[in-house]
């Protein structure tokens, strides 16, 4: 995911944490409003995370499960908020969780 498809910025949160449309499971939780844009940016927000390396490496992890999505569905702002224990957890059960809540956020989104 190159950095025009990085959501960046507390206002820019905050509106799609104010507008958007939201899917959860477990701790996950993501935020997806759209943007009128010809691309789709995604943010990431790691709760508790006790060091910046873990909270890096999941923000990496989450980056790579997300940005195949928002490159094929252009026209979103998405938020995927974390909590920092997830780091621990494995590939399979991460993309598991985290690929159907962001498709689900999307076409809820679209949706409006």
């Amino acid at each position: 995911m190159n950095r025009r498809h990085r959501l960046r910025g507390r206002g820019r949160f905050a509106a799609v944490r104010a507008s958007g449309v939201e899917t959860r499971s477990g701790g996950i939780r993501v935020r997806a409003a759209a943007n009128g844009l010809p691309i789709s940016r995604a943010g990431f927000a790691i709760m508790s995370a006790p060091h910046a390396v873990a909270r890096n490496r999941l923000r990496r992890r989450l980056r790579a499960l997300v940005a195949p999505i928002v490159s094929h569905h252009p026209g979103v702002d998405i938020v995927v908020s974390a909590p920092a224990a997830l780091d621990a957890v494995a590939a399979n059960a991460l993309r598991d969780a985290v690929v159907p809540l962001v498709s689900g956020a999307i076409a809820e989104a679209r949706g409006r």
